[in-house]
């Protein structure tokens, strides 16, 4: 599978689990695609929404910046300096 597909199939869907079991287990899928897919934003996006379904604000708003820094677009970039900001 090509990693920016098993990063999509990786983040289950809001409120998909009744635990943090999935979104651990998904992060978990996510971080072993970390180095091949350092420079898609997307990959962060999803590291941040996992980590702050798992209760790690400042570390998911780390991933958020660090999405904002690739986003490819002002709005995007918008978007997520706005997701990261509360986190911190």
């Amino acid at each position: 599978m090509a990693p920016r597909a098993a990063t999509a199939r990786a983040v289950p869907a809001p409120g998909s689990h009744g635990d943090t079991g999935r979104a651990a287990e998904s992060l978990d899928l996510l971080d072993e695609l970390a180095d091949e897919l350092e420079g898609y934003y997307p990959l962060h996006v999803a590291r941040g929404a996992l980590l702050d379904r798992l209760g790690r604000p400042t570390d998911a708003a780390t991933a958020y910046a660090r999405a904002a820094e690739l986003a490819t677009t002002e709005s995007a970039r918008r978007f997520l300096r706005g997701r990261a900001t509360p986190l911190a």
